[in-house]
């Protein structure tokens, strides 16, 4: 196990490399890892396969575009050291946006990377060489918290119906990350199938995560968030906004949705089957912890995210539950459902093949496909 180390490439290398594949030129493959050796057969994600010890360390590199409770599966194969119990020397690079990670992963300065659907049908359109293996959580964990005078002026409750909750946001201020981002075409997408038009009837602000976004709140910038896990639960806690739509519970399309997903080169990862193999199996492990012992994933938790305070990572991950993948699998609903999304949004032109094999497999998952 390393400590999570921070990003080896640069913004500018980052565009640089996106732009030559935007225009269709290919990447070299990633640098190599341990002498691969093809899958012998499926085994259980609850366990290790035999026999670690007679394999040769391979020395992975991860790459996370933030670090996220929405990417607990990963921190928790490290914690638990199921990456080190199947020979992988993981390496967790925290950077700074998908941009990176992503012209990282092209680079070959890393093996894997973490995303979201919404990079993955960018890839797919963008004809790049990528393959989704492992799902890391199966709903979209995002919340939309407003200021107690805001809920109060528009009548609004956590026990409040669907269609008044967002009827309520019309000519609302809605802080969100960026005008980029996931959470705010998922917004667009509910405000549309409302009737509502979500290019006039809202004020989509940008402020940032965390701090920015809180601040926004405290000030009275914006009557409302929309943002991901933990973010609304630490407006909430330091009073500045209560939640009160959280998207998996009360809209059918994000109860089960492609959300959070390990990816990698294709040509790599079809080239080192095993070392693939092991290091989903690990994630597979982690997903189910998180599903079946709270107690000993949320005490892994608190370690990996030492600098949070151990109440929020608790209440986070709390809301969360239900969330993760079983065995790190996924499934074709959840790209169909998450291809409906962006679609609706603009965010897609066309919706590409989602069956399982196509951008996505579950091969190298215990078991193998079962989409």
């Amino acid at each position: 196990m390393r400590t999570p180390s921070a990003a080896v490439v640069t913004r500018r290398q980052a565009l640089q490399q996106l732009g030559l594949t935007a225009v269709g030129l290919g990447v070299a493959a990633c640098a190599p890892a341990a002498t691969p050796t093809r899958p012998t057969g499926p085994a259980s994600a609850a366990a290790p396969s035999p026999a670690p010890a007679a394999r040769q360390v391979a020395n992975v590199r991860i790459a996370l575009p933030v670090k996220t409770l929405s990417f607990a599966p990963v921190f928790i194969a490290d914690a638990m050291k199921y990456f080190e119990q199947e020979a992988i020397d993981a390496d967790l690079q925290v950077m700074q946006g998908n941009a990176i990670t992503i012209a990282a992963l092209l680079g070959g300065d890393v093996q894997f990377h973490v995303w979201g659907a919404n990079d993955v049908f960018t890839a797919v359109e963008r004809d790049l060489s990528l393959l989704t293996v492992a799902g890391l959580t199966r709903q979209f964990t995002t919340s939309i918290a407003g200021r107690a005078e805001f809920l109060q002026e528009r009548g609004i409750t956590a026990q409040s119906s669907l269609k008044a909750k967002l009827d309520a946001l019309k000519d609302a201020r809605v802080g969100v990350n960026s005008i980029a981002a996931i959470q705010t075409q998922a917004l667009k997408y509910m405000l549309g199938k409302q009737g509502l038009d979500p290019s006039s009837d809202v004020d989509f602000v940008a402020v940032g995560a965390g701090g920015p976004m809180n601040a926004a709140l405290r000030r009275g910038h914006v009557d409302a968030v929309i943002a991901a896990t933990p973010f609304p639960e630490m407006a909430e806690r330091e009073g500045l906004a209560t939640i009160f739509l959280r998207l998996a519970d009360e809209v059918p399309v994000f109860k089960n949705w492609a959300a959070g997903t390990l990816a990698g080169q294709r040509q790599w990862i079809e080239s080192n089957a095993d070392v693939t193999q092991r290091v989903c199996r690990a994630i597979g492990r982690a997903c189910n912890l998180l599903t079946s012992d709270w107690q000993a994933s949320s005490a892994a938790l608190k370690s990996a995210f030492s600098e949070t305070e151990p109440e929020l990572v608790e209440l986070a991950i709390g809301s969360m539950k239900g969330a993760f993948s079983a065995d790190a699998r996924m499934t074709e609903e959840q790209w169909s459902n998450a291809a409906e999304v962006f679609r609706f949004a603009g965010v897609m032109d066309t919706v590409p093949p989602l069956a399982e094999g196509t951008f996505w497999t579950n091969r190298y998952l215990a078991g193998g496909p079962r989409a």
